[in-house]
């Protein structure tokens, strides 16, 4: 498991896959526009069901 610090940056995920999330309006670098919020659904399947919520926004990930 990957991380960050949980308020500007998450790395979610292990070597196998992984997701970079961050909030709406952070910069990921000085000349790339801000980031936004788009619609997005995930289905991850696996050998493990967790469900992750994001605790800066109303998405959550989960796996099935």
């Amino acid at each position: 498991f990957f991380s960050g610090d949980l308020k500007t940056f998450v790395a979610a995920g292990d070597d196998n896959g992984l997701f970079i999330i961050v909030p709406e309006g952070r910069a990921w670098y000085p000349d790339c526009p801000e980031s936004k919020i788009f619609p997005l659904k995930i289905k991850i399947e696996g050998d493990v069901k967790k469900l992750t919520p994001i605790n800066y926004s109303h998405y959550k990930i989960s796996s099935i």
